[in-house]
């Protein structure tokens, strides 16, 4: 995820909203063992400010960095989440911080709504969960508690981790019943036939605590550009690049997205408005998790039908109807929820690394970006 090239917040999330935190916890033994926190392998000696870095994330590990609705996230939760990434060189440390804490509230807030809903995990189920790990990592030449070590984990954290991952299987499981999934198949003919679109987009970012008024005044700016473009004074690309606060439009792209895509690949609402225009139409005002959206469908490609009683489609479908669930849970939560998040710690990232021969220095990430 963080590795990927740098194309605008909302551009990089659109593609899922709860991230790695659902994935199962097996994949600690897939990783290389980090130090230092900041999704940095060590190197063999650390810099005097790494080593410091470094510190402050072992004996700081507790600190609270955000709450939401009073589940606590601490600094050792967002170290441990960098932990599975490598990190490009000259990252914004203001944006990877936002984007890390997104994710686990986002992974606090369904897990929430889950527990809400009466799913429960018992301790003998994350026992033989963690018996299945160990098997596994025996396959590998290793133990649990090795991995356990060089990754900076303890039992606790794991079993909390296993649990949250249960949790959700054992939700999916539940409401992804035959009748609901062979509902989602016949909703979702684009997604299983393989159509795609490929649109532009026109964004008024909003924060997760926007006011009613706030929410109001951007939906009424778009509402206004819609009505340029709708009138002929601006083509929708003009619009765009005059108005769009999409990072990825920088380089004023016309608030094209770059690619086609299915629409099992963006977060809803913004794929169900994409996929429900025809060429060349424009949306209403959509809201999404990034703030307000206008939407305009370039081009389409038909895919082919395909048997809805295929095991393959149906695990797919589960795969689909799970990610659309956990969307929909962050999204209804998210109007309630009270979240506190706290400002960057300017000693929770290591300094950015000298720059190659040739290159431009790369930003001192550690430091917050100025306001």
């Amino acid at each position: 995820m963080f590795g990927l090239k740098q194309a605008g917040l909302a551009r990089m999330v659109l593609t899922g909203v709860v991230a790695a935190s659902m994935t199962l916890s097996v994949a600690i033994a897939q990783q290389p063992p980090v130090a230092g926190g900041g999704g940095q392998q060590a190197p063999a000696r650390l810099s005097p400010e790494a080593a410091a870095v470094k510190k402050a994330n072992e004996t700081k590990k507790g600190e609270i960095l955000a709450t939401v609705n009073g589940d606590k996230i601490t600094r050792g939760e967002i170290v441990q989440f960098l932990s599975k990434y490598q990190l490009p060189p000259n990252f914004d440390a203001e944006q990877l911080y936002k984007q890390v804490v997104d994710v686990l509230t986002n992974t606090k807030l369904v897990m929430q709504s889950v527990k809400a809903s009466k799913v429960n995990v018992s301790p003998a189920e994350i026992d033989a969960e963690i018996e299945k790990l160990k098997t596994a990592l025996k396959e590998q030449k290793t133990e649990l508690a090795n991995v356990l070590l060089e990754s900076g984990r303890s039992m606790e954290e794991l079993r909390a981790e296993l649990e949250q991952f249960l949790l959700w299987k054992k939700y999916v499981t539940t409401v992804g019943t035959d009748a609901a999934l062979n509902k989602f198949i016949a909703d979702n003919k684009e997604v299983f036939n393989g159509d795609q679109v490929r649109a532009s987009h026109i964004l008024v970012k909003l924060e997760a605590d926007a006011t009613p008024a706030v929410k109001e005044a951007a939906k009424k700016k778009l509402v206004d550009i819609k009505q340029q473009v709708a009138t002929g004074k601006l083509t929708f690309a003009e619009a765009a690049n005059k108005f769009s606060e999409d990072e990825g439009n920088a380089e004023k792209v016309g608030g094209d997205l770059g690619l086609f895509f299915r629409k099992g690949q963006f977060i809803e609402p913004f794929a169900a408005a994409a996929f429900g225009l025809k060429k060349g139409e424009m949306s209403e005002v959509v809201e999404s998790p990034f703030g307000l959206h206008l939407i305009q469908t370039t081009d389409r490609k038909l895919g082919k039908p395909v048997n809805p009683t295929d095991p393959a489609v149906r695990n797919a479908a589960l795969d689909a109807f799970a990610q659309e669930r956990q969307e929909q849970l962050v999204m209804a939560a998210k109007k309630t929820a009270k979240i506190d998040i706290k400002p960057l710690p300017t000693d929770l990232f290591p300094p950015a690394p000298p720059a190659a021969p040739g290159q431009p220095a790369a930003k001192a990430a550690a430091k917050p970006a100025a306001k």
